[in-house]
């Protein structure tokens, strides 16, 4: 099996999940045929009504941009090898490794023909979503606060630059695994040492699966859970999911966007924002 076919066979299930993960769908209770309908429920999380396979995948395309339109620039330009376009020199050896150790254009273009045609299909149309809306914020001055601040304006998606990132994607988290491996190390240490019940515990003391101190835009009882905890607060989640909102219903957003100007930003449309603690900060 030759290396590209290996690559081809890896891409497929992953493109495929990267794409899927976030739809959410019941048969109960869904709107009548028609357009598609994104509702999202009290934490913000997007639920897609479809009638139809493209209708879906656009909604999730248009669901996915305006949560993330910023992460999807800043990770489509680290895999494409292009950051230090916004950030400067600083960014140059992130640039280097993502093209030495990336695909070519060309090597895209013909990896994009060898999808198979529903796969291509519902890329299509996911990225079709995703420029749909970036057009819609660009057309109302509404893109995300940090496009203003760097002086961008993002690009439509083609096909390339979603394979692309697919293969970024398996770089950073297969070759390097995301910590995990470090993470198995210490819990086995852990382990060895107290017991394994206790060095699990010891383990979810200092690897959290939330940080509770950090700001949220979900109503507390929706807020993620440290592991173990998973089945507190959860009562009644069938009854909410049934009764998903027509708009979107956050009773902490006010609170939680009044944080950000205090940090230097401006709350805008759905982005990554990231906030520095005073002890790191360098004064400027």
């Amino acid at each position: 099996m030759s290396a590209s076919t290996a690559l081809h066979r890896t891409l497929r299930p992953w493109i495929f999940l990267l794409l899927t993960a976030a739809s959410l769908a019941r048969a109960a209770d869904a709107p009548e045929p028609g357009a598609p309908q994104v509702r999202r429920d009290t934490a913000g999380v997007p639920h897609i009504w479809a009638s139809n396979r493209r209708d879906l995948m656009q909604a999730h395309g248009r669901a996915t941009a305006q949560d993330r339109l910023f992460q999807l620039e800043m990770n489509r330009r680290a895999a494409r090898g292009s950051l230090a376009a916004l950030f400067g020199p600083s960014a140059l050896g992130a640039d280097l490794q993502a093209r030495q150790a990336g695909y070519t254009e060309a090597e895209l273009q013909a990896q994009a023909q060898r999808l198979p045609p529903r796969v291509r299909a519902d890329l299509q149309d996911y990225l079709a979503g995703i420029n749909a809306e970036m057009a819609a914020a660009r057309a109302a001055d509404a893109l995300p606060w940090e496009f203003g601040q760097l002086h961008a304006t993002p690009q439509p998606w083609k096909l390339t630059d979603a394979l692309a990132l697919g293969s970024f994607l398996l770089r950073r988290f297969g070759e390097r695994g995301g910590q995990e491996a470090e993470n198995l190390a210490m819990l086995q240490r852990l382990q060895a040492r107290h017991g394994v019940d206790a060095g699990r515990q010891i383990f979810d003391d200092v690897r959290w699966h939330n940080d509770p101190a950090a700001p949220v835009t979900a109503a507390a009882p929706h807020a993620m859970r440290r592991r173990g905890d998973e089945g507190v607060a959860l009562t009644g989640l069938a009854q909410r999911q049934a009764a998903l909102p027509a708009r979107p219903s956050a009773p902490a957003a006010p609170a939680a966007a009044a944080l950000w100007p205090r940090r230097g930003g401006a709350a805008r449309r759905g982005s990554v924002a990231v906030a520095v603690a005073a002890a790191r900060r360098t004064g400027r």
